[in-house]
């Protein structure tokens, strides 16, 4: 989304939401997997500023580790202070499952962004796209940021890891399944150096640490891919302190404009991919404080967002193949914008 587009699009929804709807003081605990990060706090910013327009309440719970047992404090939380939905960007799916089950079984509304949990223990999912989008996207990232390096990525031996957020993130996981599948069809000479993954628990310290040391045990790879925005900015991060750039070793994956801006100008990278974190907050809550109110929504559906266009409700097997398609829903941002140095100034969060 281009520069203001936020506030254009927090301006058309608060013009049409029902004025008996949006005069309700609702109370929506939002909650990212970790308080502080670069998309979870454009989520957040985004999510809060719509609930001020709407009149409705946003409790912004402090998350201070990506970990199951933060995040099922801050659904506890919600439940004993009477809240009427939760919006969680989920770290842990099994970890906060029970929370989850329980406070929809309280009475709450129960949606999930960015990260999912449990098709069960939610009513709806608002996701940047299916495990095989993101993972084809990330293989065919690196793939285009070696061709510029001269390599032939469809017949090259390529050396390869990934650096990761979170192990227990079943949404990390499932991109990250996703892509392996892709490479081992698209990419069969790839070689992936450390099959269990590096993870840096979505610590931007330990992301840096951890760049470092793919590094060190793996001088002769040729490509990083980062699924997740702290990952790839600790990754980029490893590059610049030992004075490497996207001629000796290739990073790629997803991350947030402001963040990465500066690597790029650099030529640390050359191209990365996101989602628009404050688009995806702001569907959520809307979605969120729409079933609160009693709007049926299920798989099948098509609906129109005010300010966010049409969208179509997707049975949750579009996240998860082994889900009940009976239930529940998914619904699927429609842009996953490449960003370089020529585009990169479009976009600011």
């Amino acid at each position: 989304m281009r520069k203001r587009g936020v506030e254009i699009l927090l301006l058309c929804l608060a013009l049409c939401v029902p004025a008996a709807v949006a005069s309700a003081k609702v109370n929506i605990y939002f909650i990212p997997k970790v308080t502080g990060s670069a998309a979870g706090e454009a989520a957040c910013l985004a999510a809060q500023a719509f609930a001020e327009e709407n009149g409705f309440i946003l409790t912004l719970p402090d998350v201070e580790k990506p970990t199951a047992a933060a995040q099922v404090s801050a659904i506890r939380a919600a439940v004993n202070n009477g809240a009427d939905g939760i919006c969680i960007d989920v770290a842990d799916a099994a970890g906060v499952d029970a929370a989850l089950k329980d406070a929809a079984a309280g009475g709450l509304i129960v949606t999930t962004w960015d990260s999912d949990a449990a098709a069960d223990a939610r009513a709806l999912a608002v996701s940047q796209g299916t495990p095989e989008e993101l993972g084809r996207m990330l293989a065919d990232l690196l793939a285009a940021s070696l061709a510029e390096r001269g390599k032939d990525a469809e017949k090259d031996e390529i050396r390869y890891c990934w650096h990761c957020g979170l192990e227990k993130n079943a949404a990390e996981a499932a991109r990250r399944a996703a892509g392996e599948a892709y490479i081992a069809e698209k990419y069969p000479n790839w070689i992936n150096v450390a099959p269990d993954s590096y993870y840096c628990k979505l610590d931007r310290e330990k992301a840096a640490a951890t760049g470092e040391a793919i590094l060190a045990a793996h001088p002769d790879i040729d490509g990083v891919i980062c699924s997740d925005p702290v990952s790839l900015e600790g990754q980029a991060k490893a590059l610049q302190n030992l004075g490497l750039g996207m001629q000796q070793v290739t990073v790629t994956g997803f991350g947030t404009p402001n963040a990465m801006k500066p690597y790029l100008a650099e030529g640390i990278l050359s191209r990365f991919g996101l989602w628009d974190a404050r688009r995806q907050a702001v569907l959520a809550c809307y979605l969120t404080h729409a079933r609160i109110f009693g709007e049926e929504i299920a798989p099948g559906d098509t609906k129109e967002a005010p300010g966010l266009g049409t969208f179509e409700v997707l049975p949750d097997t579009a996240l998860d193949e082994e889900a009940d398609d009976s239930r529940g829903g998914v619904v699927l941002l429609p842009e996953r914008p490449v960003l370089t140095a020529e585009n990169i100034d479009n976009y600011d969060f």
